[in-house]
């Protein structure tokens, strides 16, 4: 399981300012980051850093986009996500 930062792991960084990430998002960025499993168009789009997110996005999701960035920015490696070089590199196992 991978952890942030300061040592906590993923699905527990999920407070605060984050609470109000759709719960199907949390699971879907935890997926991501920790197996490397492939998500839905939507968090495909965010991860790299692909305005047409917003297509795909559900009302929910589409409140919470700062938010989801913010997590990124603050736990997830930035060798996972802020391109699409980085997003399908992560998902092959090229970047750790």
């Amino acid at each position: 399981m991978m952890t942030n930062d300061y040592g906590v792991p993923l699905t527990e960084t999920f407070i605060g300012q984050y609470a109000n990430i759709p719960e199907h998002i949390q699971n879907g960025l935890v997926a991501y980051v920790n197996n490397r499993y492939l998500p839905g168009m939507f968090l495909e789009k965010v991860l790299c850093k692909d305005l047409g997110a917003v297509v795909y996005a559900d009302e929910e999701s589409l409140k919470s986009l700062k938010e989801i960035f913010l997590w990124l920015y603050n736990n997830a490696p930035a060798s996972c996500w802020g391109s699409p070089i980085l997003f399908y590199s992560w998902l092959k196992n090229e970047q750790s």
